[in-house]
């Protein structure tokens, strides 16, 4: 098939890494790493294998010479190397991204909150339930996703059908519709910091280029301003949440401009034409 033009990696996991090493020796063709996790940043008990990745990792560098990382710490470790990076904390379809900025936040009297993600503890799915759970009628829950908790959400659906809808897993065309219909999404993910700020929620940049208020936790340092100054931050309690959620109005009338100028941001460097130009860039340059 002849000599590859560039190798692009997803991720350093073992085999791709020795893959690549082996590959980029044999015919000196340029690799771009894409690292959207870093291999110990989750904890997988006494599984080996994140600790092999590791080790194909710190081999693979020497021969990575771009790479797309999903936070500014992961960026910074690779730089380190003379590893030249860009941030790419997620990307999004033009198509999608016209599909959920549809419809006017908070143009209704109840407040729609939407949670689009896996149902566990470690996405903070515990949290929402727990908010859920507050009865107050001026709120509207839409959930989807599948997880360990899944099972928790389809018994409180059950109890509070008028307030609460759970979807379970979704197609991308439900999605899009669901995340229009919010006026907040919520992204309760337990701290990243203790994960060595190894990975980057997507769902952060889906919501936030939806045009909605977002409330998260804390966040790994992105190296853009305008996307973390367009977002409201809590502690992670149930209790903070609901503070939040009760001046959810107010805080995306404060939060407006700010919201707007993200989603330009987004819409100029994380859609599928951007990405694109940036890798056209990188091949001419090589």
């Amino acid at each position: 098939y002849g000599k590859p033009q560039i190798l692009w990696l997803y991720n350093p996991y073992a085999f791709e890494a020795c893959f690549a090493i082996k590959l980029s020796r044999l015919h000196s063709c340029p690799v771009v790493l894409e690292l959207e996790d870093a291999p110990l940043a989750r904890k997988r008990g006494l599984n080996p294998k994140p600790w092999l990745d590791n080790l194909a990792y710190k081999r693979l560098l020497p021969c990575v010479d771009y790479a797309f990382c999903v936070n500014k710490a992961l960026a910074a470790c690779l730089e380190e190397h003379k590893i030249k990076t860009f941030l790419l904390p997620g990307l999004l379809a033009q198509s999608f991204l016209e599909k959920i900025q549809k419809g006017s936040p908070f143009a209704g009297q109840k407040i729609t909150i939407g949670y689009f993600g896996q149902l566990s503890e470690e996405k903070g799915a515990r949290v929402i339930l727990g908010a859920a759970k507050t009865v107050n009628n001026e709120f509207r829950w839409i959930i989807t996703g599948a997880g360990p908790l899944e099972k928790d959400f389809q018994k409180l659906t059950l109890s509070r059908p008028d307030t609460l809808s759970f979807y379970g897993r979704v197609s991308e065309e439900k999605l899009a519709y669901l995340i229009s219909s919010c006026d907040v999404i919520l992204n309760p993910h337990t701290p990243i910091e203790k994960m060595g700020n190894g990975v980057f929620p997507f769902k952060v940049i889906e919501a936030v280029a939806s045009g909605r208020l977002l409330l998260s936790t804390s966040l790994p340092d992105l190296g853009v301003d305008s996307i973390f100054k367009s977002i409201v931050f809590f502690d992670g309690s149930v209790r903070e949440l609901m503070a939040k959620l009760n001046v959810a109005r107010q805080l995306y009338q404060e939060r407006r401009e700010m919201i707007r100028k993200a989603q330009k941001y987004i819409a100029d460097n994380y859609t599928e034409s951007a990405l694109y130009n940036q890798i056209r860039n990188i091949i001419e340059m090589l």
